[in-house]
């Protein structure tokens, strides 16, 4: 008998919680559906070169469009095309962590992995030298 007497006493509570977790940093799959707010504002590299994205689009220089009908996903990047009029270049969107690989062992990744960065460029030898790397400005 006391021990159903004590049960009226306790309220037994199920709280559900949703955790929900926030993408922070670059976003490669939704850069590759054309969602560039992960990349929002202006990045610089080494040389003085700027990209600015918005959430939709590469707004500076002005008439570049990143088209990714053709892009891939490879080891935690995405390598999709950089485009002005007939003129193109590849653009990789590289996020903090991952490197790239090293092409015929005589290119290494110069960059700095703690960040997210961007590579534009139409050779692998681009990518051992640090200053042609984009990272985050603003």
């Amino acid at each position: 008998m006391a021990y159903w007497g004590l049960m009226t006493y306790f309220r037994i509570f199920i709280i559900k919680t949703e955790t929900k977790t926030e993408q922070t940093g670059m976003d490669v799959n939704a850069i590759k559906d054309n969602n560039f707010q992960s990349l929002e504002g202006t990045w610089k590299n080494g040389n003085g070169s700027s990209l600015t994205f918005s959430k939709d689009q590469v707004t500076a220089p002005t008439d570049y469009e990143v088209q990714n009908a053709n892009s891939s996903l490879e080891n935690g990047y995405l390598r999709a095309s950089l485009r002005t009029g007939m003129y193109g270049a590849i653009i990789f969107f590289i996020p903090k962590g991952t490197t790239l690989p090293n092409i015929s062992g005589d290119y290494p990744d110069a960059s700095d992995n703690t960040k997210d960065r961007i590579l534009v460029t139409q050779s692998g030898s681009a990518q051992s030298d640090a200053k042609q790397f984009y990272y985050k400005a603003d």
